[in-house]
């Protein structure tokens, strides 16, 4: 096997991000960690970084370091990140066991007002690259992934 070259996860980096054994989309380094994935399925190299960050995003997550820390998602590129980009640090994370919801902000925990401040927000779980990557084939098959629905606030 291998081995991958480590990188630095520096805010506006572009990664490759493989889902398939044929197919891979793009992904922003946010923060460390985080990542915005676009919706742009290929089967091809682009270098055309304008063209990746102009595509919608599709979600956003936080990756384990096996995605761009350990080489799983090679940087391709970088660009800096747009304002937008640059402040959406902000994820819920339900509290196992209990009813209440929590919502980091710049990497502190508060507890939700209501499940409904929750809506719109990315999950606050740390995911593997073979997540991500089941993640974008349900999508792209038009199927809801199966841990979405059991991380839904409103479930």
């Amino acid at each position: 096997m291998k081995k991958r070259k480590r990188q630095k996860e520096i805010p506006g980096g572009i990664a490759k991000v493989p889902f398939d054994d044929e197919w891979h989309t793009y992904g922003r380094i946010l923060n460390f960690g985080d990542l915005a994935i676009y919706d742009l399925k290929t089967q091809e190299d682009i270098t055309d970084l304008d063209y990746i960050i102009s595509r919608p995003i599709l979600f956003k997550s936080i990756v384990n370091d096996n995605g761009v820390k350990r080489g799983k998602y090679p940087i391709i590129g970088i660009i800096a990140l747009e304002t937008s980009l640059e402040n959406s640090k902000y994820y819920f994370g339900p509290s196992p066991g209990n009813e209440d919801y929590g919502i980091y902000e710049n990497g502190n925990l508060r507890k939700a007002i209501s499940k409904e401040e929750c809506i719109g927000l990315p999950v606050g779980a740390v995911w593997d690259p073979d997540h991500i990557s089941e993640r974008l084939k349900d999508h792209y098959a038009g199927v809801e992934y199966k841990f979405m629905k059991y991380l839904d606030p409103l479930g």
